[in-house]
């Protein structure tokens, strides 16, 4: 997906259950999730070449602070997620 290129990143680690793998920390413009606009997020790129964050059909996981705005609904039997802003939240 070509997300680090013209993007400034330093190396750092990430682990897990499965171990530690490298990965290329910085910042993207902005990060959008429920019409709730987070502004020059801190994020972290995993370069790892195996597990689950190395398959071509994850993009990604999103961290516990871009949740904070939401009380997160899973609805496991029809594989579907809400994001209801909080009442404190601003959009």
């Amino acid at each position: 997906m070509k997300l680090l290129e013209g993007r400034t990143t330093q190396k750092t680690l990430m682990g897990g259950v499965g171990g530690m793998v490298t990965a290329a920390t910085g910042t993207v413009d902005y990060f959008e999730l429920a019409g709730h606009r987070f502004d020059k997020p801190r994020v972290t790129f995993s370069q790892s070449k195996v597990g689950p964050l190395s398959t071509p059909f994850l993009a990604g996981n999103i961290g516990q602070d871009l949740l904070l705005p939401f009380t997160v609904v899973l609805d496991y039997t029809h594989y579907r997620i809400a994001f209801v802003p909080l009442p404190s939240s601003s959009q």
